[in-house]
């Protein structure tokens, strides 16, 4: 494919960070990547520094972070895609669309997130990319473009099937793809979509 030329970052989500800040402060990540590494990066490489030049994708936790972040700082970034987002949380009233806090979500990621964040509610709300959509709507159609693709046979399927529709609720335009016959399964979602969503990448920058 021809594409923009682009310095790729492979950023370290420590396992189970879900890319977030711990509230006690001991596993900075969300800090780190935004005030830390994208500045260094700018500095160190001969990058275009402007939120229309700089896009943001991940894979099942890497996706929810790259969510979170395009959505939580739009002035940053111009594009993002997710594979197989593990869109934990966020429940949703039916009749208006408007956000809440959780839905009822595998025992996995709940008792790890009340154990890691020790269930601070005010944290947990926030640190949900259904937060953010629904606060930056406004900016985030206007200046973020956002792609979905899930496997269908993914057990995030139906979270991932929530964000396209929560998207679709606010007015959010965006794309959604569904994989047939995939799981969640990393080597697949690239060999078939990677391509694709490098070429969304490049539609969008600047």
């Amino acid at each position: 494919m021809d594409a923009a030329q682009m310095i790729v970052v492979f950023v370290n989500g420590v396992g189970t960070s879900f890319y977030l800040d711990a509230p006690d402060g001991s596993l900075p990540v969300e800090s780190i990547i935004i005030n830390e590494l994208i500045p260094h990066i700018d500095k160190t490489y001969r990058t275009v520094k402007t939120r229309t030049s700089r896009v943001i994708e991940g894979f099942s936790m890497g996706g929810y972070g790259a969510l979170l972040y395009a959505t939580k700082y739009p002035e940053l970034f111009c594009s993002a895609v997710s594979y197989s987002g593990a869109f934990v949380g966020g429940k949703i009233r039916a009749d208006d669309g408007s956000f809440l806090k959780w839905e009822d979500v595998s025992s996995l990621f709940l008792d790890w997130f009340e154990k890691f964040y020790h269930n601070y509610p005010v944290f947990v709300e926030q640190a949900m990319p259904y937060y953010w959509i629904n606060n930056n709507a406004d900016v985030i159609q206007s200046d973020v473009n956002i792609r979905l693709a899930c496997g269908a046979l993914d057990f995030l399927f139906d979270k991932n099937e929530k964000m396209h529709w929560y998207l679709s609720r606010l007015g959010i335009s965006h794309e959604y793809e569904v994989v047939p016959e995939m799981d969640h399964n990393i080597g697949q979602m690239y060999e078939i979509c990677g391509e694709r969503g490098l070429c969304f990448h490049d539609g969008n920058v600047m």
